[in-house]
């Protein structure tokens, strides 16, 4: 008999004190090793709830976005729920970085605390089938408390991948902008430094001035339209020097190239 007993309370949820130990917000690992809990996938990064309109059974409003937080007005700063009080007002029910993991002995689940000590508990229903999560609002079963459902593939372990936060404003250079910011200053020392080899200028009003470099293959061209820019290849430019030379011999230096 007593063999009997144990077996059922070693069978009994919760027996073993199974635990899913938070790792922030996002996800937690399974005290029992069967894998890692991760709805970072679920939620928006943009400061705008993945469910931005949820009803109560008394009527009232709420926004919850798993993972990252959310600003909607009002107190919801930094939230991970919030109650609507109006268009353009909403009360904190719960700060993101707040989040504390437990296990009921069938389902992890998130406890958030506003501002405010009122709190929000949100139970993550593993169901293979919900691959696009469903929100359902319980209410304040409790004075100060509310209670969410989420069902979602992703309350089961080692389902959904890991995502991390996109990096907003960064002030870090990346390898590429430190590339463009090299060239460009490159094409101003060459444009600026004096390293004009071949200058030729026409006093004729309207006429154009071509300007040349050894490296150069830009070219300005100063007429009555206004300046131009002409991409010519190296062979063309002599071509085009050597005519002009011999029908401006009057021509002096005053042309540029980059």
């Amino acid at each position: 008999m007593a063999a009997f007993v144990a077996l059922l309370w070693s069978d009994w949820p919760g027996c073993y004190a199974q635990n899913c130990v938070g790792e922030g917000p996002c996800r937690c690992v399974m005290s029992d090793g069967t894998g890692t809990v991760d709805i970072s996938s679920l939620g928006n990064q943009d400061g705008t709830a993945r469910f931005p309109e949820e009803f109560s059974y008394d009527g009232s409003a709420y926004s919850f976005n798993p993972c990252f937080p959310i600003s909607k007005g009002g107190s919801c700063k930094k939230s991970a729920v919030c109650q609507k009080q109006s268009e353009e007002s909403y009360t904190d029910m719960g700060q993101q970085d707040s989040a504390v993991w437990a296990f009921t002995g069938y389902y992890s689940q998130i406890t958030y605390t506003a501002t405010s000590g009122r709190q929000t508990e949100v139970l993550l229903i593993c169901d293979p089938a919900y691959v696009n999560p469903q929100l359902t609002v319980i209410g304040e079963l409790e004075p100060n408390k509310l209670s969410l459902n989420l069902w979602t593939n992703c309350a089961c372990p080692n389902t959904c991948e890991r995502v991390d936060p996109i990096t907003r404003g960064s002030s870090a250079l990346t390898a590429g902008s430190v590339l463009l910011i090299i060239f460009f200053a490159h094409c101003l020392f060459t444009l600026w430094s004096g390293s004009f080899t071949t200058i030729k200028r026409t006093k004729r009003q309207g006429k154009s001035s071509c300007l040349t470099t050894r490296s150069g293959r830009h070219c300005l061209d100063w007429s009555r339209k206004g300046l131009a820019l002409l991409r010519i290849s190296y062979a063309e430019r002599k071509q085009v020097m050597k005519k002009f030379e011999s029908n401006h011999s009057e021509c002096k230096s005053s042309c540029w190239c980059c």
